[in-house]
């Protein structure tokens, strides 16, 4: 946990058959204390986006790959439904490529930096699931997988 873990803070967790917890990510509005804000300001060219329709995405992980972009397209239909127009969040080399291999379009919000010895990048996307390209269904392991929102 850190200081972002709030009332505020919206989470998703995927379960396996066995009831497991196999992903998980957290969303915040940027109005509020964000980690983007917090800890990650100097990768953004500017200021980082604050606004009631901006959400940042942190702690996006799973154990299975397979379900990372289910998961990735589940979490921002809830930022959607919740009001987000937008998603902001720093990813490194590594998540920047697997997200254009899938079809996530994005704009970064500054230049590549540095933090402990990784390339990281902020960058912001679309909350909506259609101003993006991939075509893997985000229910295609909803049979093996549960998705669980909570607040």
């Amino acid at each position: 946990m850190d200081q972002y873990d709030t009332e505020h803070a919206r989470y998703l967790l995927a379960f396996n058959e066995d009831c497991a917890i196999v992903g998980c990510t957290r969303l915040i509005p940027t109005p509020l204390p964000n980690l983007l804000e917090g800890m990650f300001s100097h990768a953004c060219a500017g200021s980082p986006p604050k606004h009631p329709a901006i959400w940042e995405m942190t702690r996006f992980t799973t154990r299975e790959p397979q379900l990372a972009m289910p998961l990735f397209w589940r979490s921002l239909k809830t930022a959607s439904l919740a009001g987000a127009k937008a998603i902001v969040g720093i990813v490194n080399s590594t998540m920047e490529r697997y997200y254009k291999i899938n079809g996530v379009h994005y704009e970064r919000l500054g230049p590549v930096t540095v933090h402990q010895n990784e390339k990281i990048l902020a960058i912001k996307l679309s909350a909506h699931r259609e101003h993006h390209r991939s075509a893997v269904a985000p229910s295609a392991f909803m049979s093996n997988t549960l998705l669980k929102e909570t607040a």
